[in-house]
């Protein structure tokens, strides 16, 4: 006999997202349930415990129903034993994440000889049960979806659903910068550290298969190196991979690379952001602090057409590429150069102490006349420049308190920027008045040349600093 997902008082709940909750209902039995769960990983499951021996949850059943107008679906299955990967992976050596990723590549491949059913032969991106994908970078903008027969429309798709978010910034050369691939393989989707179950160092089983499908061969990895805080891990996998999948696209001069990363990134924010904003739109009237999308979508407000729910995601763009990222860089940067240098930030520090007797005083007015403050901050954005677009600026090169200064260009120029400076120069001013900062200890020395990337956002090492009142 089946479990039933009443069978059980009380319920453990094991993760909560937007559209889903998953809880431990018995021992050894999970429930999956909401709008997220469909049929398509119902049928990945089975079809994967059917055809390869990759570690997946049993499934007992599955119940697919409209609820409130939505469809939605009930999955019990098998309780997968131990802790997702990114729980743990910090604690282990080089050659155990060495070992670990390729096993996952192992997987990987497993996965790929997986034969695609006849009734579906004709499509060349599809869901495990022939659905149309619900993946980010590919879902269709019409209804009801045009079936995915070749590659040349799946890169039409990913062109159409970039410019449809993002504008039309790259639109002569987006169509070189996709990937290209003649083979689509079975793939799980969303192969990422909290998917990963393992016990010790040794995989137990892979969770999370609603994206699962067929989709070209770079897919997987392309979705492994995929902007996120695994970096750790997304570095062992590129290091470990079985092949080069070109996922930039077709070979171009040099002078286009840095532009053909930055184009496919561009794809995959775009499309993350998108999926954020849903999940935040589910946690309306419930967020963690205050933010802007309480006032766009506050609790007592009607659900959020579709032309709504378009302007949020576009909105969600914008705060990441223009209010979240450009700062955060900034600040984190800022810090670290000056904990670099003790006696650049002494200095600083003393200009804002002294300036100022109490908290209250510093305002981002009162700020702006901080000249070394001031010269810090252009200074960091000089290096680390937030965003290549606007007009060019050139440098021509000076010696500066003694030392020589190169001769650059550079653009830098955004709606927004004035106003970010003043959040900038406030944050730093207030947190370095009220706190002494030092670096953690046990960090490598970082080498900005070799140690940050900019695609589009700036990928940086992890740095740990702490602060203390003084």
């Amino acid at each position: 006999m089946e479990p039933d997902d009443d069978d059980f008082d009380q319920p453990i709940v094991l993760s909560r997202q937007g559209g889903c909750l998953v809880r431990l209902i018995g021992p050894g039995v999970v429930s999956k349930r909401g709008s997220r769960v469909t049929k398509n990983e119902a049928v990945a499951l089975e079809l994967v415990k059917d055809q390869t021996d990759v570690p997946v949850p049993k499934l007992y059943s599955s119940v697919f129903f409209v609820q409130d107008g939505e469809e939605c679906g009930s999955l019990l299955m098998e309780l997968v034993e131990g802790t997702p990967l990114n729980h743990v992976w910090d604690g282990f050596d080089d050659d155990v994440k060495s070992r670990i990723c390729g096993e996952i590549w192992n997987i990987v491949a497993e996965l790929q000889k997986i034969p695609r059913p006849k009734e579906l032969s004709h499509l060349y991106q599809c869901g495990a049960d022939g659905s149309p994908s619900t993946d980010v970078l590919i879902k269709d903008l019409h209804s009801p979806p045009t079936p995915i027969l070749d590659d040349d429309a799946l890169r039409d798709r990913i062109y159409e659903r970039y410019f449809h978010y993002f504008g039309r910034l790259y639109e002569g050369t987006l169509p070189d910068m996709l990937p290209r691939s003649s083979v689509s393989v079975f793939t799980h989707g969303d192969l990422a550290p909290r998917n990963i179950m393992v016990q010790g160092s040794r995989i137990t089983g892979i969770v999370d298969w609603e994206n699962a499908g067929w989709y070209p061969d770079y897919w997987e990895y392309a979705n492994i190196m995929k902007p996120s805080r695994d970096r750790d891990w997304m570095s062992w996998m590129d290091r470990t991979k079985p092949k080069k999948w070109d996922i930039n696209g077709i070979e171009q001069q040099d002078a286009n690379l840095q532009s053909a990363t930055m184009g496919y990134d561009a794809v995959v924010i775009v499309a993350l952001n998108q999926q954020e904003a849903k999940r935040r739109i589910e946690r309306r009237g419930e967020p963690h602090h205050l933010d802007y999308f309480e006032q766009l979508c506050p609790a007592d407000a009607p659900e959020p057409d579709k032309r709504e729910l378009e302007f949020m995601e576009v909105i969600a763009v914008q705060l990441l590429d223009s209010g979240y990222e450009p700062i955060s860089s900034q600040f984190q940067c800022t810090l670290m150069f000056l904990l670099h240098l003790p006696e650049s930030y002494k200095r600083v520090v003393k200009e804002i102490r002294n300036k100022f007797t109490n908290y209250d005083e510093i305002t981002s007015e009162s700020c702006a006349r901080l000249k070394y403050l001031y010269a810090t901050l252009m200074e960091t954005l000089r290096i680390t420049v937030i965003g290549e677009n606007g007009m060019l600026r050139t440098g021509p090169g000076a010696v500066v308190d003694g030392h020589y200064i190169k001769r650059a260009n550079a653009r830098g120029s955004a709606p927004g920027m004035g106003a970010a400076r003043r959040q900038t120069r406030l944050f730093i001013a207030k947190v370095l008045w009220s706190l002494d900062a030092e670096t953690a200890p046990g960090q490598r020395e970082m080498v900005f040349e070799g140690d940050f990337r900019q695609f589009m956002l700036w990928e940086k090492p992890s740095s740990t600093s702490g602060f203390v009142r003084w």
